[in-house]
């Protein structure tokens, strides 16, 4: 014998994960890259931007006696970063113009052509991309606060625990307290209903770690409400 054993591996069986996981990896990938969409525009303004003015200095600026051949590649190039940046901008300044106003994207659209008329498309491709990347981070805002908003919608409850109306219409003056409690130990006095069907004057009861399905007034016992997820403190 000379020592030597065959060698042996040791695995541990794992669970087929099934198409279902694939399916929740793949509309991951696609939720991440629909939030940097809006990235898309500025980044390909940024780069055409830094090719036409490479070319431009490779050129000699746009002096008569540069070569005139780098000099239309530089406009070429400025000419594509205005049309990547500038043609949603554009379409939505010509619609305000022809519905009687002026806004931020017309007088924008306007800078950028001027600057392109003067003989200075380098300037004018810059704004374009401050402008396109500033409409991307708005919208990337705009869409982290939907997003945000919409899960504390979810947070609301569908359903509340009502005091029959029938009990609440005959409690006598200052005998809600007593009813309050009549309902609290007989869960047969309350009865369950989507929240669009609460209306005011109702009594609903709320236990200890539920969510306020409406605004109203504490008519019976005490506690604690957290509302850090609408006041936004921790």
């Amino acid at each position: 014998m000379d020592g030597t054993a065959p060698a042996r591996a040791c695995a541990q069986a794992q669970p087929y994960p099934g198409p279902g996981a694939h399916n929740r990896q793949g509309a991951a990938w696609r939720s991440r890259l629909e939030r940097l969409r809006p990235l898309a525009v500025p980044a390909a303004t940024a780069l055409l931007l830094l090719a036409g003015w490479w070319v431009e200095r490779r050129s000699g600026g746009f002096a008569v006696e540069a070569p005139r051949r780098l000099q239309l590649v530089a406009l070429a190039l400025y000419g594509a970063a205005y049309l990547v940046g500038g043609w949603e901008p554009a379409r939505r300044g010509l619609a305000a113009v022809a519905a009687g106003r002026v806004d931020i994207d017309f007088l924008m659209v306007a800078a950028a052509a001027g600057a392109f008329a003067i003989g200075q498309p380098k300037d004018g491709s810059v704004l374009i991309f401050i402008f396109a990347l500033g409409n991307a981070l708005e919208h990337y805002a705009l869409a982290h606060t939907r997003r945000a908003i919409e899960s504390l919608v979810q947070l609301r409850p569908t359903q509340a625990r009502r005091l029959k109306p029938a009990l609440a219409q005959s409690q006598p003056p200052g005998g809600e307290q007593a009813n309050g409690t009549a309902a609290a130990l007989h869960p047969g006095l309350l009865e369950t209903v989507p929240v669009e069907q609460l209306q005011v004057g109702d009594i609903v009861q709320l236990l200890p770690g539920e969510r306020l399905a409406v605004d109203g007034v504490v008519v019976q016992g005490h506690s604690a409400v957290d509302a850090s997820a609408i006041t936004g403190e921790s």
